[in-house]
């Protein structure tokens, strides 16, 4: 079965991996092909909020 995101998807699903990972200590790391942008927008959201 082939999954097909656009950005917007993609980016709140990076997020809230992100947030899982940070607040559960995980330590799964997100390999994409669009890693940079969508570890930007992450950070970026997340210092807004922080």
């Amino acid at each position: 079965m082939e999954i097909i995101m656009d950005n917007r998807e993609l980016k709140k699903i990076l997020s809230l991996l992100r947030i899982f990972n940070e607040q559960y200590n995980f330590g799964f790391t997100i390999k994409m092909e669009r890693l940079e942008l969508a570890d930007y927008v992450c950070r970026d959201k997340k210092s807004l909020v922080g």
